[in-house]
Protein backbone atom coordinates (compact mmCIF):
# COMPACT_ATOMS: atom_id res chain seq x y z
CA UNK A 1 0.00 0.00 0.00
CA UNK A 2 2.92 2.31 1.00
CA UNK A 3 4.75 1.34 -2.38
CA UNK A 4 1.57 2.29 -4.62
CA UNK A 5 0.41 5.39 -2.82
CA UNK A 6 3.71 7.20 -2.92
CA UNK A 7 4.31 5.81 -6.39
CA UNK A 8 7.43 4.49 -5.85
CA UNK A 9 9.74 3.64 -8.65
CA UNK A 10 13.24 3.66 -6.74
CA UNK A 11 15.06 1.15 -6.22
CA UNK A 12 13.78 -0.90 -8.81
CA UNK A 13 15.31 -4.18 -7.54
CA UNK A 14 13.14 -3.22 -4.26
CA UNK A 15 9.85 -1.97 -5.84
CA UNK A 16 9.90 -5.12 -8.48
CA UNK A 17 10.46 -7.56 -5.74
CA UNK A 18 8.14 -6.33 -3.55
CA UNK A 19 4.68 -5.89 -6.13
CA UNK A 20 6.12 -9.69 -7.57
CA UNK A 21 5.57 -10.48 -3.79
CA UNK A 22 2.37 -9.54 -3.57
CA UNK A 23 1.57 -11.39 -6.61
CA UNK A 24 3.00 -14.04 -5.01
CA UNK A 25 0.93 -14.27 -1.98
CA UNK A 26 -2.26 -13.64 -3.88
CA UNK A 27 -1.79 -16.16 -6.78
CA UNK A 28 -1.24 -18.66 -4.24
CA UNK A 29 -3.74 -17.85 -1.96
CA UNK A 30 -6.19 -17.89 -4.86
CA UNK A 31 -5.39 -21.26 -6.24
CA UNK A 32 -4.87 -22.95 -2.86
CA UNK A 33 -8.37 -22.04 -2.28
CA UNK A 34 -9.39 -22.97 -5.94
CA UNK A 35 -7.81 -26.77 -5.12
CA UNK A 36 -9.31 -26.61 -1.34
CA UNK A 37 -12.91 -26.13 -3.06
CA UNK A 38 -12.17 -28.69 -6.25
CA UNK A 39 -15.56 -30.79 -6.86
CA UNK A 40 -15.40 -34.50 -7.35
CA UNK A 41 -14.18 -36.35 -10.31
CA UNK A 42 -17.40 -36.81 -12.46
CA UNK A 43 -17.85 -32.93 -11.81
CA UNK A 44 -14.42 -31.50 -13.12
CA UNK A 45 -14.52 -31.04 -16.52
CA UNK A 46 -17.15 -27.72 -15.43
CA UNK A 47 -14.99 -27.33 -12.57
CA UNK A 48 -11.72 -26.16 -15.40
CA UNK A 49 -14.13 -24.71 -17.77
CA UNK A 50 -15.75 -22.48 -14.97
CA UNK A 51 -11.63 -21.82 -14.36
CA UNK A 52 -10.70 -21.17 -17.76
CA UNK A 53 -13.41 -18.87 -18.14
CA UNK A 54 -12.56 -16.58 -14.96
CA UNK A 55 -8.88 -16.46 -16.85
CA UNK A 56 -10.53 -15.36 -19.94
CA UNK A 57 -13.03 -12.89 -18.14
CA UNK A 58 -9.75 -11.38 -15.79
CA UNK A 59 -7.93 -10.92 -19.07
CA UNK A 60 -10.63 -9.41 -20.80
CA UNK A 61 -11.12 -7.29 -18.50
CA UNK A 62 -7.39 -6.08 -18.19
CA UNK A 63 -7.32 -5.60 -22.12
CA UNK A 64 -10.92 -3.68 -23.06
CA UNK A 65 -12.72 -3.01 -20.13
CA UNK A 66 -10.40 -0.85 -17.72
CA UNK A 67 -8.69 1.10 -20.47
CA UNK A 68 -12.04 2.35 -21.35
CA UNK A 69 -13.66 2.37 -17.90
CA UNK A 70 -11.02 4.00 -15.45
CA UNK A 71 -8.63 6.61 -16.01
CA UNK A 72 -6.24 5.95 -13.73
CA UNK A 73 -4.56 1.87 -12.85
CA UNK A 74 -8.01 1.70 -10.46
CA UNK A 75 -7.50 -2.21 -11.48
CA UNK A 76 -4.92 -2.81 -9.33
CA UNK A 77 -6.65 -1.34 -5.40
CA UNK A 78 -9.36 -2.95 -7.07
CA UNK A 79 -7.93 -6.23 -7.59
CA UNK A 80 -5.77 -5.98 -3.97
CA UNK A 81 -9.03 -5.40 -2.47
CA UNK A 82 -10.89 -8.02 -3.99
CA UNK A 83 -8.66 -10.42 -3.30
CA UNK A 84 -8.25 -9.90 0.75
CA UNK A 85 -12.08 -9.91 0.33
CA UNK A 86 -12.44 -13.55 -1.28
CA UNK A 87 -9.42 -14.82 1.06
CA UNK A 88 -11.15 -13.36 4.37
CA UNK A 89 -14.92 -14.80 2.94
CA UNK A 90 -12.79 -18.30 2.88
CA UNK A 91 -11.31 -17.83 6.02
CA UNK A 92 -14.43 -17.37 7.30
CA UNK A 93 -16.63 -19.62 6.00
CA UNK A 94 -19.93 -18.52 7.35
CA UNK A 95 -18.48 -18.27 11.04
CA UNK A 96 -17.65 -14.25 10.49
CA UNK A 97 -21.03 -12.23 9.34
CA UNK A 98 -20.87 -8.82 8.36
CA UNK A 99 -21.03 -5.61 10.80
CA UNK A 100 -22.09 -2.18 10.60
CA UNK A 101 -18.96 -1.42 11.77
CA UNK A 102 -17.10 -3.13 8.77
CA UNK A 103 -18.50 -0.95 6.09
CA UNK A 104 -18.05 2.40 8.24
CA UNK A 105 -14.59 1.96 9.16
CA UNK A 106 -13.67 1.87 5.55
CA UNK A 107 -15.99 5.19 4.78
CA UNK A 108 -14.18 6.75 8.15
CA UNK A 109 -10.87 5.57 6.61
CA UNK A 110 -11.77 6.60 2.91
CA UNK A 111 -12.53 10.35 4.34
CA UNK A 112 -9.79 10.91 6.65
CA UNK A 113 -7.39 9.95 3.58
CA UNK A 114 -8.78 12.43 1.41
CA UNK A 115 -9.18 15.12 4.19
CA UNK A 116 -5.13 14.25 5.28
CA UNK A 117 -4.19 14.96 1.28
CA UNK A 118 -6.10 18.46 1.64
CA UNK A 119 -4.21 18.91 4.63
CA UNK A 120 -0.48 18.08 2.95
CA UNK A 121 -1.73 20.60 0.06
CA UNK A 122 -2.69 23.39 2.65
CA UNK A 123 0.24 22.80 4.11
CA UNK A 124 2.30 22.58 1.11
CA UNK A 125 4.14 19.60 2.73
CA UNK A 126 6.73 17.48 0.39
CA UNK A 127 8.87 14.79 0.59
CA UNK A 128 8.42 12.45 3.48
CA UNK A 129 6.55 14.93 5.60
CA UNK A 130 3.83 14.52 3.24
CA UNK A 131 4.60 10.81 2.39
CA UNK A 132 3.67 10.28 5.92
CA UNK A 133 0.52 12.38 5.94
CA UNK A 134 -1.13 11.06 2.41
CA UNK A 135 0.35 7.30 2.50
CA UNK A 136 1.79 6.20 5.74
CA UNK A 137 -0.80 7.50 8.49
CA UNK A 138 -4.13 6.20 6.22
CA UNK A 139 -2.19 2.97 5.65
CA UNK A 140 -1.64 2.56 9.37
CA UNK A 141 -5.03 2.96 10.20
CA UNK A 142 -6.01 0.18 7.51
CA UNK A 143 -3.30 -1.82 8.98
CA UNK A 144 -5.45 -1.33 12.56
CA UNK A 145 -8.39 -3.12 10.90
CA UNK A 146 -6.41 -6.51 10.16
CA UNK A 147 -7.81 -8.36 12.97
CA UNK A 148 -10.70 -8.68 11.08
CA UNK A 149 -10.02 -10.32 7.32
CA UNK A 150 -13.36 -8.64 5.93
CA UNK A 151 -12.81 -5.18 7.20
CA UNK A 152 -8.99 -5.31 6.21
CA UNK A 153 -10.27 -5.65 2.76
CA UNK A 154 -12.77 -3.38 2.69
CA UNK A 155 -10.69 -0.41 4.37
CA UNK A 156 -7.15 -1.44 2.47
CA UNK A 157 -9.35 -0.38 -0.94
CA UNK A 158 -11.17 2.41 0.88
CA UNK A 159 -8.07 4.04 1.34
CA UNK A 160 -5.91 2.71 -1.91
CA UNK A 161 -8.94 4.60 -4.05
CA UNK A 162 -9.13 7.87 -1.80
CA UNK A 163 -5.20 8.32 -1.77
CA UNK A 164 -5.75 8.38 -5.71
CA UNK A 165 -6.63 11.58 -5.67
CA UNK A 166 -3.25 12.79 -3.92
CA UNK A 167 -1.43 14.84 -6.65
CA UNK A 168 1.81 14.09 -5.02
CA UNK A 169 4.84 16.23 -5.82
CA UNK A 170 3.58 16.61 -9.86
CA UNK A 171 1.04 19.05 -9.21
CA UNK A 172 -2.68 19.20 -9.72
CA UNK A 173 -3.62 17.32 -12.96
CA UNK A 174 -5.31 19.41 -16.20
CA UNK A 175 -5.60 16.52 -17.42
CA UNK A 176 -5.84 12.65 -17.00
CA UNK A 177 -6.35 10.29 -20.01
CA UNK A 178 -5.42 6.56 -20.40
CA UNK A 179 -4.70 5.01 -23.56
CA UNK A 180 -3.50 1.56 -24.54
CA UNK A 181 -0.18 3.08 -24.21
CA UNK A 182 -0.27 3.86 -20.51
CA UNK A 183 -1.83 6.71 -18.23
CA UNK A 184 -0.91 10.77 -19.72
CA UNK A 185 -1.25 13.53 -17.13
CA UNK A 186 -1.15 17.18 -17.59
CA UNK A 187 0.28 18.80 -14.47
CA UNK A 188 0.45 22.59 -13.74
CA UNK A 189 2.69 22.81 -10.38
CA UNK A 190 3.57 26.55 -9.23
CA UNK A 191 6.88 27.18 -7.80
CA UNK A 192 9.20 29.84 -6.49
CA UNK A 193 11.98 30.57 -9.56
CA UNK A 194 14.42 33.31 -8.73
CA UNK A 195 12.24 34.94 -5.48
CA UNK A 196 9.52 35.29 -8.32
CA UNK A 197 6.06 33.04 -8.71
CA UNK A 198 6.87 30.70 -11.71
CA UNK A 199 4.28 28.27 -12.85
CA UNK A 200 4.83 25.37 -15.09
CA UNK A 201 3.13 22.51 -17.38
CA UNK A 202 4.38 19.17 -17.57
CA UNK A 203 3.42 15.95 -19.11
CA UNK A 204 3.44 12.63 -17.58
CA UNK A 205 3.52 8.98 -18.86
CA UNK A 206 3.57 7.48 -15.65
CA UNK A 207 6.37 9.05 -13.86
CA UNK A 208 7.98 9.88 -16.77
CA UNK A 209 8.26 13.40 -17.87
CA UNK A 210 7.68 13.86 -21.32
CA UNK A 211 7.86 17.78 -21.95
CA UNK A 212 7.89 21.06 -19.67
CA UNK A 213 6.65 24.14 -20.49
CA UNK A 214 6.43 27.56 -18.78
CA UNK A 215 2.90 29.23 -17.93
CA UNK A 216 1.78 32.49 -17.48
CA UNK A 217 1.18 32.59 -13.48
CA UNK A 218 -2.31 33.93 -13.32
CA UNK A 219 -3.82 32.72 -16.66
CA UNK A 220 -2.19 29.36 -17.02
CA UNK A 221 -1.79 29.69 -20.39
CA UNK A 222 1.75 28.34 -21.75
CA UNK A 223 3.98 30.99 -22.90
CA UNK A 224 7.91 30.63 -24.35
CA UNK A 225 7.32 28.71 -27.01
CA UNK A 226 10.88 29.50 -28.15
CA UNK A 227 12.63 28.85 -24.84
CA UNK A 228 12.41 24.87 -23.98
CA UNK A 229 12.90 23.02 -20.53
CA UNK A 230 14.26 20.10 -19.04
CA UNK A 231 15.81 17.85 -21.79
CA UNK A 232 15.73 20.06 -24.83
CA UNK A 233 17.09 23.24 -23.02
CA UNK A 234 19.74 25.21 -24.57
CA UNK A 235 22.22 23.42 -22.44
CA UNK A 236 21.15 20.22 -23.32
CA UNK A 237 23.16 18.27 -25.87
CA UNK A 238 20.03 18.86 -28.21
CA UNK A 239 20.04 22.41 -27.54
CA UNK A 240 24.09 22.27 -28.74
CA UNK A 241 23.03 21.00 -31.56
CA UNK A 242 20.40 23.27 -33.29
CA UNK A 243 22.69 26.16 -32.10
CA UNK A 244 25.86 24.52 -34.01
CA UNK A 245 23.84 25.03 -37.46
CA UNK A 246 24.86 27.91 -39.15
CA UNK A 247 21.52 30.18 -41.15
CA UNK A 248 22.82 28.24 -44.51
CA UNK A 249 23.75 24.44 -43.32
CA UNK A 250 20.64 24.51 -41.22
CA UNK A 251 18.37 20.78 -41.80
CA UNK A 252 15.60 21.70 -44.17
CA UNK A 253 13.67 17.86 -43.29
CA UNK A 254 13.42 16.84 -39.57
CA UNK A 255 12.32 13.37 -38.90
CA UNK A 256 11.33 13.11 -34.98
CA UNK A 257 10.62 9.46 -33.59
CA UNK A 258 8.44 10.43 -30.40
CA UNK A 259 6.42 13.64 -29.90
CA UNK A 260 5.98 14.04 -26.46
CA UNK A 261 4.82 17.43 -25.42
CA UNK A 262 6.65 18.78 -28.75
CA UNK A 263 9.14 20.84 -27.03
CA UNK A 264 12.12 20.09 -29.92
CA UNK A 265 9.97 21.88 -32.02
CA UNK A 266 10.89 25.17 -30.13
CA UNK A 267 13.81 25.42 -32.55
CA UNK A 268 11.99 24.78 -35.43
CA UNK A 269 12.33 27.16 -38.32
CA UNK A 270 9.96 28.43 -41.14
CA UNK A 271 10.11 26.79 -44.18
CA UNK A 272 11.30 23.78 -42.81
CA UNK A 273 9.68 20.76 -42.47
CA UNK A 274 9.39 18.35 -39.61
CA UNK A 275 7.44 14.71 -39.73
CA UNK A 276 6.45 13.57 -36.13
CA UNK A 277 6.13 10.09 -36.20
CA UNK A 278 3.77 8.92 -32.66
CA UNK A 279 2.53 6.20 -31.59
CA UNK A 280 -0.16 7.47 -29.44
CA UNK A 281 -3.18 9.14 -30.66
CA UNK A 282 -3.47 10.75 -27.06
CA UNK A 283 -0.05 12.28 -27.18
CA UNK A 284 -0.93 14.08 -30.73
CA UNK A 285 -3.95 15.51 -29.40
CA UNK A 286 -2.12 16.60 -26.12
CA UNK A 287 0.79 18.45 -27.63
CA UNK A 288 -1.74 19.81 -30.63
CA UNK A 289 -3.66 21.81 -27.96
CA UNK A 290 -2.73 25.07 -27.28
CA UNK A 291 -3.93 24.80 -23.14
CA UNK A 292 -1.25 22.43 -22.67
CA UNK A 293 1.57 22.93 -24.72
CA UNK A 294 1.83 25.17 -27.38
CA UNK A 295 5.13 24.49 -29.40
CA UNK A 296 3.46 22.55 -32.34
CA UNK A 297 0.97 25.11 -32.26
CA UNK A 298 3.32 28.43 -32.30
CA UNK A 299 5.88 26.11 -34.77
CA UNK A 300 3.10 25.86 -37.47
CA UNK A 301 2.07 29.55 -36.94
CA UNK A 302 5.66 30.47 -37.37
CA UNK A 303 5.88 28.60 -41.07
CA UNK A 304 6.86 25.51 -39.88
CA UNK A 305 5.74 22.46 -41.62
CA UNK A 306 4.68 19.82 -39.25
CA UNK A 307 3.23 16.76 -39.72
CA UNK A 308 2.16 14.22 -37.40
CA UNK A 309 2.44 10.99 -39.19
CA UNK A 310 0.49 7.96 -36.35
CA UNK A 311 1.75 4.60 -35.69
CA UNK A 312 4.27 2.29 -35.37
CA UNK A 313 7.72 3.96 -36.23
CA UNK A 314 9.60 1.50 -37.93
CA UNK A 315 6.53 0.92 -40.32
CA UNK A 316 5.95 4.78 -40.53
CA UNK A 317 9.53 5.78 -41.45
CA UNK A 318 10.05 3.02 -43.66
CA UNK A 319 6.66 4.48 -45.77
CA UNK A 320 7.71 8.36 -45.57
CA UNK A 321 10.91 7.41 -47.73
CA UNK A 322 13.41 10.67 -47.32
CA UNK A 323 15.96 11.75 -46.90
CA UNK A 324 15.75 13.29 -44.10
CA UNK A 325 18.57 15.70 -42.82
CA UNK A 326 17.88 14.78 -39.40
CA UNK A 327 16.72 12.07 -37.79
CA UNK A 328 16.25 12.25 -33.75
CA UNK A 329 14.71 9.68 -31.95
CA UNK A 330 13.55 10.62 -28.69
CA UNK A 331 11.45 7.23 -27.38
CA UNK A 332 13.73 5.99 -24.45
CA UNK A 333 13.29 7.64 -21.62
CA UNK A 334 10.30 5.39 -19.96
CA UNK A 335 10.67 2.43 -18.25
CA UNK A 336 9.68 0.37 -21.08
CA UNK A 337 11.75 0.92 -24.21
CA UNK A 338 10.85 -0.29 -27.85
CA UNK A 339 13.50 -2.41 -28.28
CA UNK A 340 12.67 -2.67 -31.97
CA UNK A 341 13.97 0.90 -32.78
CA UNK A 342 17.46 -0.10 -31.23
CA UNK A 343 18.02 -3.16 -33.48
CA UNK A 344 20.24 -3.55 -36.49
CA UNK A 345 17.50 -3.72 -39.38
CA UNK A 346 16.28 -0.52 -37.61
CA UNK A 347 19.55 1.22 -37.96
CA UNK A 348 19.94 0.16 -41.40
CA UNK A 349 16.40 1.88 -41.95
CA UNK A 350 17.68 4.83 -40.75
CA UNK A 351 20.80 4.92 -42.86
CA UNK A 352 18.39 4.58 -45.89
CA UNK A 353 16.46 7.69 -44.71
CA UNK A 354 19.04 9.77 -43.84
CA UNK A 355 20.55 12.49 -46.68
CA UNK A 356 24.15 11.65 -47.48
CA UNK A 357 25.48 14.78 -44.83
CA UNK A 358 22.18 13.74 -42.15
CA UNK A 359 22.54 13.36 -38.82
CA UNK A 360 21.50 10.43 -36.22
CA UNK A 361 20.69 12.32 -32.86
CA UNK A 362 19.29 9.36 -29.84
CA UNK A 363 18.28 10.69 -26.78
CA UNK A 364 18.99 7.85 -24.10
CA UNK A 365 18.55 9.46 -21.17
CA UNK A 366 16.75 6.39 -18.91
CA UNK A 367 16.29 6.01 -15.18
CA UNK A 368 16.82 2.01 -15.54
CA UNK A 369 18.77 1.56 -18.31
CA UNK A 370 22.65 2.72 -19.89
CA UNK A 371 21.66 2.12 -23.29
CA UNK A 372 25.44 4.35 -24.44
CA UNK A 373 27.07 1.06 -24.49
CA UNK A 374 24.84 -0.28 -27.10
CA UNK A 375 25.22 3.04 -29.36
CA UNK A 376 28.17 2.53 -29.39
CA UNK A 377 28.13 -1.22 -30.58
CA UNK A 378 25.66 -0.23 -33.32
CA UNK A 379 27.71 2.68 -34.48
CA UNK A 380 30.57 0.12 -34.53
CA UNK A 381 28.92 -2.36 -36.29
CA UNK A 382 27.21 0.54 -38.91
CA UNK A 383 30.81 2.22 -39.67
CA UNK A 384 29.41 5.35 -38.19
CA UNK A 385 31.50 7.98 -36.22
CA UNK A 386 29.46 8.69 -32.95
CA UNK A 387 30.05 10.70 -29.57
CA UNK A 388 27.90 11.03 -26.35
CA UNK A 389 27.18 13.66 -24.60
CA UNK A 390 25.52 14.88 -21.06
CA UNK A 391 23.88 18.39 -20.31
CA UNK A 392 20.84 19.82 -18.29
CA UNK A 393 18.96 17.18 -15.92
CA UNK A 394 21.66 14.78 -16.94
CA UNK A 395 20.32 14.26 -20.09
CA UNK A 396 22.21 11.85 -22.14
CA UNK A 397 22.14 12.21 -26.14
CA UNK A 398 24.59 10.24 -28.83
CA UNK A 399 24.87 11.81 -31.95
CA UNK A 400 26.00 9.18 -34.80
CA UNK A 401 26.85 10.23 -39.03
CA UNK A 402 28.99 8.73 -41.84
CA UNK A 403 31.72 11.29 -41.08
CA UNK A 404 32.99 12.40 -37.72
CA UNK A 405 32.91 16.60 -38.98
CA UNK A 406 29.35 15.90 -38.53
CA UNK A 407 29.26 15.80 -35.03
CA UNK A 408 28.61 18.04 -32.96
CA UNK A 409 31.36 18.90 -30.07
CA UNK A 410 30.09 21.91 -28.04
CA UNK A 411 29.67 20.64 -24.86
CA UNK A 412 31.80 18.81 -22.16
CA UNK A 413 34.17 16.33 -22.75
CA UNK A 414 32.24 13.10 -24.76
CA UNK A 415 31.05 10.79 -22.26
CA UNK A 416 32.52 6.90 -21.83
CA UNK A 417 35.17 5.14 -22.79
CA UNK A 418 37.01 5.40 -26.21
CA UNK A 419 34.68 3.47 -29.04
CA UNK A 420 37.12 0.72 -29.50
CA UNK A 421 36.80 -0.32 -26.13
CA UNK A 422 34.03 -3.48 -24.77
CA UNK A 423 30.56 -2.57 -25.57
CA UNK A 424 27.27 -4.46 -25.63
CA UNK A 425 26.81 -7.20 -28.15
CA UNK A 426 24.41 -6.07 -31.08
CA UNK A 427 20.60 -6.07 -30.72
CA UNK A 428 19.02 -7.46 -33.69
CA UNK A 429 14.82 -8.27 -34.38
CA UNK A 430 15.53 -11.84 -33.72
CA UNK A 431 17.81 -11.12 -30.00
CA UNK A 432 18.14 -8.41 -27.81
CA UNK A 433 19.16 -8.19 -24.01
CA UNK A 434 17.85 -4.82 -22.42
CA UNK A 435 18.97 -6.91 -18.96
CA UNK A 436 22.55 -6.80 -19.25
CA UNK A 437 22.11 -2.87 -19.66
CA UNK A 438 20.47 -2.64 -16.63
CA UNK A 439 21.55 0.34 -14.01
CA UNK A 440 21.71 -2.29 -10.50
Amino acid sequence: MLLWMTKATEPLPFVLLAYLAVLFVAAMACHGELARRRPPPRHLTAYYLLVASGGVIGGAFNTLVAPNLFQDWTEVPLAFTLVCIAIAMARAEGTERLKAADIAIPVVLALATALLILLADRLRAAGQVREVLTAGLPALLAYLASNRPLRFGLSAGAVLLAGSLDSGLRGPAMLTERSFFGIHRVTRAAMSEGGRPAAFHRLYHGTTIHGVQRADVASGVPVGPRDPLGYYSIGSPIGWLFRSFSPGARPRRVGLVGLGAGCLLAYAEPGQRWTLFEIDPLVKRIAEDARFFSYLPEARRRGVEAEVVLGDARLTLAAAGGPFDLIVLDAFTSGSIPVHLLTREAFRLYEDRLAPGGLLAFHISNRHLDLAPLMRAMARDRGLAAVIEEGTMGSRWAFLARSADRLPLHGPAPVGPPWDAASARIWTDDRSDPWSLFRW
